[in-house]
């Protein structure tokens, strides 16, 4: 600003503070949620028909923090859906 000829803006500063809400209200703060909706144009492998396909996610979560094992990691899968590589899981 100084090469045009006019002096730097004045330095301003805002605190902002937001309301927060506890959605999950039946989860401790060391437990989370999570919701598979759906997977969008799943891509078949080489040779494989879309319509042939059994489309299914699965989750694992290394959530152990006592140097536990593998037995203590968080898996689950979802239901399968066949015929379509953009499937919706049930709720």
């Amino acid at each position: 600003m100084r090469i045009r000829g006019q002096t730097p803006p004045e330095f301003h500063h805002e605190v902002l503070t937001f309301p927060t809400e506890k959605i999950f209200n039946h989860l401790s703060p060391v437990e989370g949620e999570i919701e598979i909706v759906r997977c969008v144009n799943v891509v078949p492998p080489a040779g494989w028909k879309p319509t042939a396909m059994d489309v299914y996610l699965c989750v694992q979560l290394d959530i152990n923090k006592g140097g536990g094992g593998p037995d203590d990691d968080f898996k689950a899968k979802t239901t399968s859906v066949k015929g379509t590589v953009s499937p919706a899981f049930d709720r």
